[in-house]
């Protein structure tokens, strides 16, 4: 949660898919505010307009993944700030390896989101005795 009391943007969409994912309209974030105690609320309906965009975003990271490609460093990430110190990339992204020399590091062995998703996301092993 922001010092302005919104809900944080990528709790919102990490929300919207859980919904779509249980055809579900309505949500809810709860957050624990450690200072007061207090428990705060967030409610969002999953619109078609606001799953369309999300659907997009999705397809661009598959995209970017499948041209083994980085995304952008987010605007957040910069030295000091919180985002930063618990980025478990940040030697990389602000070491000394120019872009293309990360991506190839990045995404050695990547062999496709397709198949990344038939051997890992759907639990698929070829070598499986259980099937």
């Amino acid at each position: 949660m922001f010092k302005n009391h919104e809900a944080k943007a990528e709790h919102l969409l990490q929300l919207a898919c859980y919904m779509k994912a249980r055809g579900v309209r309505k949500g809810m974030l709860l957050y624990d505010s450690k200072n007061t105690n207090d428990y705060i609320i967030y409610t969002l309906t999953l619109t078609k307009k606001k799953w369309l965009t999300i659907k997009s975003w999705c397809e661009n990271v598959v995209t970017q993944m499948d041209r083994k490609q980085l995304p952008p460093v987010a605007e957040a990430c910069h030295n000091g700030n919180y985002l930063f110190g618990r980025c478990m990339f940040k030697d990389f992204c602000f070491g000394k390896m120019t872009p293309q020399e990360l991506e190839r590091k990045v995404y050695a062995g990547f062999s496709g989101v397709e198949e990344l998703w038939a051997e890992h996301l759907l639990g698929i092993d070829d070598d499986d005795p259980a099937e």
